[in-house]
């Protein structure tokens, strides 16, 4: 007897922000180890930085809706608008920054690297991952045409998750194969778009540094020696590319980590320290400030959603 795929339904969610997201599930064999997973996030987000996302194992596909969102990769920031898709492959690693608090609306779809091996159509899947350098054509625009294609194929995505009807893991793996029929022919065809922008090597190794060591830095001095700069000028490329402060960038980031570790159990003096703060009431402020919540609230706030 042939088997069919098997579609799972639950909420799926590894984002700091706390995003509630529907995530079907779907497995292109019994083995629900290597699953195919689709997330649709719609959210509020918060101004934040998350930190890198490190994943050796899986492809993501993002397709953006609406909201204002930045991915940096590699040395170079991407910012995608209505329509547009972020390829990124297991061996690369990014970090989303979300400018301003502000509604977002996307999907990601997320491949396990061995599914590749196992479906007749790897080719469709697998070229605009690996077909190109790394860091490099990440970004993908498809034309006006193939976008309202994408869009109504991601809308009777959404429909299928919700219906009984018995061809449903065949409708939505038919669905998903559309979707890559037109992110492989936007990339066969070279419709990448110019909206990244190389950031400088200061920079990047500036973030870098920051990531590794935000919890226990000792203000932006000790990056500045890492990385051999001035304060001024590593102040001016961050305000230049990232809009905002390195001073912010650090704080922002560590608020993140606080909702991170708040959302899995963690005490909120624990968090607090955990996360590079070492004064209990400026964090409380800053977390309500970047938030607008308390930390409190907020772990009820996370309790409610799961």
């Amino acid at each position: 007897m042939k088997e069919y795929p098997v579609i799972k339904a639950k909420y799926y969610d590894e984002n700091p922000a706390l995003a509630k997201a529907y995530a079907p599930v779907f497995s292109y064999s019994h083995d629900v180890k290597s699953p195919i997973l689709w997330l649709h996030y719609v959210h509020q987000q918060s101004h934040a930085y998350t930190a890198p996302t490190k994943n050796k194992e899986w492809c993501s596909l993002f397709i953006f809706l609406s909201g204002k969102c930045s991915i940096l990769i590699g040395e170079h920031l991407y910012t995608p608008t209505c329509g547009d898709a972020i390829l990124i492959r297991n061996s690369e690693d990014y970090t989303s920054i979300f400018p301003d608090a502000s509604y977002i609306d996307y999907y990601q779809f997320i491949f396990p690297t061995e599914f590749f091996n196992k479906i007749n159509i790897s080719d469709l899947f697998s070229k605009p991952f690996y077909d190109r350098k790394l860091s490099e054509r990440n970004l993908i625009s498809p034309n006006y045409s193939d976008c309202n294609k994408l869009f109504t194929y991601l809308n009777l995505l959404d429909e299928q998750s919700f219906a009984k009807s018995e061809c449903r893991d065949l409708l939505m793996y038919s669905l998903i194969i559309q979707i890559e029929e037109i992110i492989y022919s936007s990339f066969s065809s070279g419709s990448h778009t110019t909206k990244d922008s190389k950031i400088p090597k200061k920079l990047n190794d500036a973030i870098s540094y920051i990531h590794n060591y935000f919890t226990t830095l000792d203000g932006i001095s000790e990056v500045c020696t890492a990385c051999n700069v001035s304060n001024v000028y590593l102040a001016r490329i961050f305000k230049n590319h990232l809009n905002c402060t390195p001073n912010e960038y650090v704080t922002k980031l560590r608020i993140s980590h606080a909702k991170y570790l708040l959302s899995n159990g963690k005490s909120i003096t624990d968090v607090c320290f955990e996360s590079g703060f070492n004064n209990y009431t400026y964090f409380i402020s800053k977390f309500k400030q970047l938030t607008g919540t308390t930390p409190s609230k907020f772990i009820k706030q996370a309790k409610h959603l799961f």
